[in-house]
């Protein structure tokens, strides 16, 4: 019979490219790792993997385990998701993944509700990116992701996940007290600071907003902490775009001015087949309490 664990290194190690990479994401030496996908290489009677430089890849067969790996571990979750329902009882362990904004704002009243509701619930936290997030979900290492998409940016990275919508909130361009800026085309000409466009969709929203109203920024300091980003519009005059979340503690210091058209939505995201167990449910539960809470009435879920 397969070994789910076994399948489930050789889907990591397929995923991540080495088996050092998968090694560390699991926890294992990769010794470990190598040992347990030669002992599944001798059960299926074929090879699963090839090198190629650094990495490995996988072979045609191993192609072919991985691709109907998900529908076994699918299957798996469905099961036990049952169990856990049938049982009525609200516990064990979830582990989310979510943005820095999230995790400062949403989380602290989430996590205070939970533990007085569902004392049962052993809730783990992790903060991630974007492409980081989505990519720990399916391969199982997340029960639930909570992540974002903007209204004027395609997000792929969600497909074939379940959504489950927290929250729409307003963007804001945010410039120095002082300055003369009143409307989005007057910053034009200022530095920006923005996120990097390989990080997550807050890079390419923040350009594509800009060139919709007719420039290009400047971006001359490069972050994804909004942390440093206010800090670097105030000390040194510079500008740059963010959403409400990251904006609760505003220096006075700093000024907002609205942005109108453009929103962006934080979702929290599950596995179809995880989405019904008992603890996973009662935590997107709490999450958007909290969020009803925070955010107006209008914007929340």
């Amino acid at each position: 019979m397969l070994d789910l664990k076994r399948l489930r290194f050789l889907r990591e190690v397929a995923e991540r490219g080495t088996i050092s990479a998968a090694a560390d994401a699991l926890a294992y030496t990769p010794s470990a790792i190598s040992q347990q996908i030669t002992i599944l290489e001798e059960e299926m009677k074929t090879p699963l993997l090839e090198r190629q430089g650094r990495n490995v890849v996988l072979t045609p067969a191993g192609k072919v385990l991985v691709a109907h790996s998900q529908d076994v571990f699918d299957a798996v979750e469905r099961a036990t998701t049952a169990v856990s329902e049938a049982a009525g009882e609200v516990a064990g362990r979830v582990v989310v993944g979510t943005l820095q904004s999230v995790m400062a704002t949403l989380l602290p009243e989430t996590i205070r509700t939970m533990s007085i509701d569902h004392p049962r619930v052993d809730l783990h936290m992790v903060e991630l990116g974007h492409n980081d997030a989505t990519r720990e979900l399916r391969l199982g290492a997340l029960d639930v992701a909570v992540d974002q998409s903007y209204s004027h940016v395609t997000n792929r990275a969600h497909g074939g996940l379940t959504k489950h919508k927290v929250l729409e909130e307003p963007l804001y361009l945010v410039v120095p007290k002082g300055s003369p800026i009143k409307k989005l085309t007057d910053a034009a000409d200022w530095p920006w600071v923005a996120p990097p466009l390989e990080t997550c969709d807050c890079g390419r929203a923040l350009r594509n907003i800009c060139r919709g109203a007719g420039f290009d920024p400047d971006v001359r300091f490069e972050t994804d902490d909004f942390g440093v980003t206010l800090e670097l519009i105030s000390s040194i005059n510079a500008v740059s775009i963010l959403p409400a979340l990251t904006l609760t503690r505003l220096s006075p210091s700093l000024r907002l001015i609205p942005i109108s058209g453009v929103k962006r939505r934080i979702v929290a995201l599950t596995r179809p087949a995880g989405q019904h167990r008992p603890a996973v449910a009662a935590f997107i539960t709490h999450l958007l309490r909290a969020a009803k809470e925070l955010i107006p009435a209008d914007t929340a879920a």
